[in-house]
């Protein structure tokens, strides 16, 4: 552990204080308001992971329903629409390979 860092959060009016512990593993140990909280945070391609007491949120970068995104690494296969077609929801639209494996994207 190293030394808390002391920050002043500010929301809807109200300021607290922050004290603020990196941690060994790379995570951040939070006393707020007399409640600990440890965090981890990591920037993936889809977005920024966060990770709050066990509990994970993801943010993403950027939404364009134009845009193909996976949360995975992979290679694309083949389209299995035609350019331009609608697409409902949960539909099919590509088809990516990772590891060897072929995964539907929806």
């Amino acid at each position: 552990l190293s030394a808390p860092s002391v920050f002043v959060v500010s929301l809807n009016g109200r300021s607290t204080q922050a004290d603020v512990t990196e941690l060994a593993d790379g995570g951040l140990l939070i006393l707020l308001d007399g409640h600990c909280v440890v965090a981890y945070c990591r920037e993936e391609p889809t977005g920024l992971r966060l990770t709050l007491n066990g509990q994970t949120c993801l943010f993403p970068k950027e939404y364009d329903p134009a845009t193909l995104l996976s949360s995975v690494s992979g290679k694309l296969v083949r389209y299995l629409v035609n350019e331009g077609d609608h697409v409902d929801k949960g539909t099919p639209y590509a088809e990516m390979e990772v590891m060897k494996m072929h995964l539907s994207m929806t």
